[in-house]
């Protein structure tokens, strides 16, 4: 719900001729985002900063790519990397009847970005609880937009909220109030359809898509860390197949021209990190001794693909420009189509390289399952560092093969953007402590907690663990070992995907479990007290 105003012109007029941003800083991170499908990138600027305040950058810009086929086997793509790029991505909702510039869409959904805070949602919620009523919602709950109007063409299911008479209206005066996550949250509405052909020169997909950026305030890992709530839904009318999402990443740590990057398949995460022990200041400030890593993972979804280009490579391994490229490196290919291949730079006659197809770059000691090459063994990890490659200014993206996206049908794409850096370790050590963060990241997403609400919802770090277990990896037969137990405790197996495979009481100092599942990673977790610790399982 949207109170109307009378400066629908001056609105527009900002909103065409400059790119409009939102900050959610709420812990560490500060980070700009705007909702024409730039997400972290100010005025053709470094958008994602880390530690707040710093001056120094993790990431330079990301994007949402989206692809598929339509019924006739034509490839339609929505999918851009810079602000200064054509752009395939408007702000605000899909409209039916193409109501994108009416000042009543302009006024109601322009410039698409809603930012609220946890503590206004519960000073809210206070005072309907207290009157019966609100009598003056807070402006960010007054116009989250809830709703859609159908007069402009925009389906009523928009932004969720809670909706406590359940009569399906956003209404806050009567205790209606967003659903968010996190300690704040930044809501954003784009849709692909405003120009029927986008910047790469396809016909639109006819999709709507919704990001629910948010942040924890913490006094541990959640405090770096951004998590994103990706909703895509199919508005236009025509089934999509062969769909692909992807999410591209241009992660410059500091100085941008001495990146390295690389994948973890297992964990779902593709990072970047600093390809020298020191990271100079080069056009921005570099951070220096012991740099972090950072990466993107997939937190409910399986990584397909994962990939790089260098800007400054040649034309094979470079940036994309067309849909026919885009599409080929959402699909596992090089820019022109060439196949992916295990070591080397991934191009075949680059030195080092195999004959042996991959699906993920640089996959370094983290996929022992040889997931990259259908299980096939090449017989060494393969990394930047082993192969020499000279650093430069990676920019890297990971893919999901979605199947099917048929005309009403909609999907959730759940991610988070980590961070790691120990002083004390170089670089390269800082991948390790960087993918340490994505399973407690992980663990603390399959718990379904919310650490604003919870006050032991936070998971401990893995060196303040009261349990271990053992052996591990395992072939599915191991033992949890509590030296002390002074409450009732429970444990719980989790899958990457949430699910909770095992759930037992444990009554005894050591408990004995035989799980019987497929190989891969799991979340083993003690619950008691109160609270509650988790540990990493690989299952072989």
């Amino acid at each position: 719900m949207k109170t109307i105003f009378t400066f629908i012109t001056v609105l527009a007029t900002v909103f065409s001729f400059g790119q409009v941003l939102e900050t959610l800083d709420k812990n560490n991170v500060s980070l700009a985002a705007s909702a024409d499908g730039h997400l972290f990138n100010a005025q053709a600027s470094a958008g994602y900063e880390v530690p707040k305040g710093s001056g120094k950058h993790l990431i330079f810009s990301q994007s949402l790519w989206f692809g598929a086929k339509d019924p006739s086997g034509q490839v339609r793509i929505a999918a851009q990397r810079y602000a200064g790029d054509s752009t395939d991505f408007f702000p605000g909702p899909y409209s039916s009847n193409g109501s994108y510039d009416d000042p009543g869409y302009i006024n109601e959904y322009i410039p698409a970005l809603w930012k609220v805070s946890k503590a206004d949602i519960d000073a809210h919620i206070n005072e309907y609880a207290s009157s019966g009523s609100v009598s003056n919602p807070h402006p960010t709950i007054l116009n989250w937009p809830g709703n859609g109007y159908q007069a402009l063409g925009v389906s009523p299911d928009q932004a969720p909220f809670v909706d406590l008479n359940s009569d399906g209206v956003y209404d806050p005066y009567v205790g209606d109030y967003p659903a968010i996550k996190g300690c704040e949250a930044l809501y954003i509405i784009m849709n692909d359809t405003k120009s029927a052909a986008g910047g790469t020169g396809t016909a639109s997909l006819g999709i709507e898509i919704h990001i629910l950026m948010y942040q924890y305030a913490s006094l541990d890992f959640l405090n770096d860390i951004t998590f994103m709530d990706i909703r895509v839904i199919n508005r236009g009318g025509t089934d999509l197949v062969d769909f692909v999402t992807a999410s591209y990443t241009d992660a410059d740590l500091g100085g941008f021209n001495d990146d390295y990057m690389g994948c973890d398949p297992m964990r779902n995460v593709v990072f970047t990190y600093n390809g020298d022990l020191y990271d100079e200041d080069n056009g921005s400030l570099g951070y220096g001794e012991g740099p972090p890593a950072v990466g993107v993972m997939y937190l409910n979804d399986t990584m397909s693909h994962a990939g790089y280009f260098t800007s400054t490579a040649v034309g094979t391994q470079s940036d994309p420009t067309t849909a026919a490229q885009y599409w080929n490196y959402m699909n596992g290919r090089w820019r022109f189509g060439d196949t992916w291949f295990f070591g080397g730079t991934g191009f075949l006659g680059s030195t080092g390289v195999t004959s042996i197809p991959t699906n993920h770059m640089f996959t370094g000691g983290y996929d022992p399952l040889n997931l990259s090459t259908g299980t096939v063994d090449p017989g060494f990890d393969w990394d930047e560092t082993t192969n020499n490659n000279p650093a430069g200014d990676r920019r890297m993206f990971f893919t999901a093969d979605q199947g099917k996206l048929l005309a009403g049908e909609e999907l959730q794409i759940h991610q988070a953007i980590i961070y790691g850096r120990d002083s004390t370790k170089t670089s390269f050590e800082n991948v390790d402590v960087m993918l340490e963060v994505a399973d407690l990241v992980q663990a603390f997403y399959n718990s379904g907690m919310d650490v604003c609400n919870d006050p032991f919802a936070s998971v401990s770090s893995l060196e303040e663990e009261l349990f271990s277990v053992f052996p591990n990896p395992t072939n599915g037969k191991f033992t949890i070992d509590i030296p002390t137990i002074t409450s009732e405790l429970r444990v719980e197996v989790i899958d990457v995907y949430g699910q909770i495979v095992y759930s037992s009481p444990i009554t005894e100092n050591e408990t004995q479990i035989d799980l019987k599942e497929s190989s891969g990673l799991y979340f083993v977790t003690v619950i008691g007290n109160g609270s509650y610790r988790t540990t990493k399982l690989m299952l072989e």
